[in-house]
Order: C-alpha cells, then structure tokens, then sequence
C-alpha cells in the first residue's frame, strides 16, 4: 500500500493573507483540496493523511465530502516545526500501512502536480527504497558567503533541484527519525535532508518546473494561470 501524507501545518506568512494559504479557495476550492484530489484520483494512491492544525479538521472533513475525497483516512496534528509535523504524519500513516509501504511525503501548497510525477516516483522508490521528485538546474549558480556578491560559480550539472512528493519505505523513515533522535538533530525541515544527515542515499525520480510551492502572490497568480490553462 502506497499512503500520502499531506503536510498543512504551515500558517503562510510570507503570503500576508488573513488565513494559512493552503486554505485560501481558488476556482471555489482551497489550495489543499486541489492539492489532495491529485492524490485521490490516482489509483496507486491507498490512502490520506492530513496533518494540520486540528482546528481545521471539521472544515476539511466538510470539504472532503463536498469533493467526494475518499481515500481520506485521518489526520495529524501539527508541530512546531516541519520537523515534527512530518514525523507525526509518518508515525499516523504507520498506523494503517506495513513496514515495507511506501509513505509519501507532500506540501499541501502544491497543487500542480500529475500522474506521471506520482507513478515515476512510487516506481523509483519501489526500486530503490525512496524517491525525491527532482529537476535540472537552468540557472547559473553562484556561490556566495555575504549575500551581496560572489567569487565563483557553482557546476550546475552536480546539482539538484528537489521537490516535494517525495516516498520513503515506511519502515526507512522511522528509522531516519530514530537515528535522528539519537545524535539530536531537530532541525532538518524535510525529510529528505535529515535522510542524508543520518546515511542514507537519496534517488531522484522525475519533477516538474511547475510544482510550484506556493509561497508568494506571484505564485498564487502562476496556479490560477495554470487552472485557466488546463480548462481550455
């Protein structure tokens, strides 16, 4: 079984809106309900958890039924951190699946993905035991250590840029976050960095330039372009 683990604890700052922006109805539905049908229509998709502020938790059971979302299975409750959230999402999911499932991990604000993202990176991670969705690099990379200039470049071609959903074997992520109590690392948002930080190798499979998290007002304009788009 394949469980996705929506991450909705955020409370979207940087956006300057009156609510956590994966709330924020586009098209007469909330980015997180977007997000997840994404998910729902995917048939090697088993089951949802959501894990969120819990005061959320009876709108979205309301929204799930409005949108006939099914495979919803429970939620979560947030941390303070990504940190924590992930993890209790990853804890949640272990409740219903096996330990050689897959969980996939995916940012609520991230509506514009599609089936092939999904099926590549359920394939990579059946192969290979995990699986970060991934794009090349068009831009040239400078490194710097001030922030207002640079002395050398960075080769692109040995980098990486990732992306959430990303699908771990359940019983892998347990792991990471049991060596990660141990040596008390707390503070890697995603998990694919506390992954690495604990030794283990992390395999790419395919993403797209427009999984875009939304995080600005330039990105919520480039995902009601994208709904115009795709009604054509």
């Amino acid at each position: 079984m394949n469980f996705v683990v929506i991450l909705a604890g955020g409370v979207g700052s940087r956006m300057k809106l009156n609510i956590p922006k994966q709330y924020l109805v586009i098209n007469k539905k909330p980015v997180i309900i977007h997000t997840i049908l994404n998910f729902e229509n995917n048939p090697n998709i088993d089951g949802i958890i959501v894990v969120c502020d819990s005061s959320y938790n009876d709108y979205l059971i309301k929204q799930f039924k409005k949108n006939n979302i099914k495979k919803f299975v429970s939620f979560a409750k947030a941390g303070v951190t990504g940190f924590e959230s992930t993890k209790n999402g990853i804890l949640e999911a272990s409740k219903y699946i096996n330990k050689d499932d897959l969980v996939v991990i995916h940012d609520a604000v991230r509506p514009i993905i599609n089936d092939f993202i999904i099926n590549d990176m359920i394939k990579t991670a059946v192969e290979k035991g995990n699986s970060c969705t991934s794009t090349e690099l068009r831009e040239t990379l400078l490194y710097t250590e001030d922030g207002i200039s640079s002395k050398r470049s960075i080769d692109r071609s040995v980098v990486r840029k990732v992306q959430t959903p990303q699908a771990y074997k359940i019983s892998d992520a347990i792991e990471c976050y049991n060596r990660a109590e141990k040596l008390n690392i707390k503070d890697a948002t995603y998990i694919n960095v506390l992954m690495l930080q604990v030794g283990y190798q992390i395999y790419f499979s395919s993403g797209s330039n427009l999984n875009v998290k939304l995080t600005t007002p330039e990105d919520l304009l480039l995902f009601k372009n994208y709904l115009k788009s795709i009604k054509k």
